[in-house]
């Protein structure tokens, strides 16, 4: 699909039970923007059967044998054929219906880059360990708001996009 507007990136390890949902809700929120879009799941070798589902719901499976979550982001980036690149977990916690409201910033030329903010209430129960949720991503994320003076609430929020 090289004209790709944009490409939903998710890095993935043994995801099968919550990667079709998040198929069907990206499907459902990017088919309604009419515009051309790839799904890219990059997949960390899973061993159950995330990679046959992604290719079942129409996602270009990238195979990534170096283990990390950053390196399954990072190759599904560099394989992504959009001009805007959009990534978050398959785990299901992030709400892909929201898809617009990251995108169209950035397609209007209203920003670079768009940052999901988890901890603004919206965070599902356990879905973050306590440290990380209370002391960790606050205070990182305080840390790039004072040196870099940016609007960043949730450093380590999943959806993102960059032109």
């Amino acid at each position: 699909m090289n004209g790709a507007i944009f490409s939903v990136v998710i890095p993935c390890l043994n995801e099968a039970p919550s990667l079709q949902v998040c198929l069907i809700e990206i499907r459902q929120a990017a088919d309604a923007l009419n515009l051309p879009y790839e799904i890219v799941v990059a997949d960390n070798n899973s061993t159950d059967d995330s990679a046959r589902i992604a290719r079942e719901y129409g996602a270009r499976v990238v195979s990534v044998a170096r283990r990390g979550y950053g390196s399954a982001l990072h190759a599904g980036i560099l394989a992504a054929r959009g001009q805007v690149v959009v990534f978050a977990d398959a785990d299901g916690s992030y709400p892909f219906c929201e898809l617009a409201r990251f995108l169209t910033p950035v397609l209007n030329n209203q920003a670079d880059m768009v940052l999901g903010n988890r901890l603004n209430n919206t965070l599902q129960k356990d879905a973050m360990p306590w440290l990380n949720r209370w002391f960790g991503t606050p205070f990182l994320s305080f840390v790039l708001r004072t040196l870099y003076t940016i609007p960043v609430y949730d450093c380590n929020g999943g959806k993102a996009q960059f032109v």
